[in-house]
């Protein structure tokens, strides 16, 4: 079990708020990162360039409720 396994608790909560003030909640958070599990094998090892957007907090949610190992990579250094 992870932290990320209760999430639907929370579903009509507020996640994030974007740069142009548009808000999301976690079901809309649940919703999305539940559709990598198509793309990539759980316990894969994935490398993932960091960016402050709500798509890479989904896709960051998706791989770690896959059972996959992130390893985050800031984007600046690249």
């Amino acid at each position: 079990m992870n932290i990320f396994d209760n999430l639907k608790i929370h579903k009509n909560k507020i996640v994030a708020i974007d740069e142009e003030e548009n808000t999301f909640k976690y079901c809309d958070l649940l919703n999305e990162s539940s559709k990598i599990k198509s793309f990539v094998s759980p316990r894969d090892n994935i490398f993932l360039l960091c960016e402050n957007s709500f798509e890479f907090l989904c896709i960051y949610v998706g791989l770690i409720t896959n059972k996959n190992i992130v390893y985050l990579i800031d984007r600046s250094t690249t």
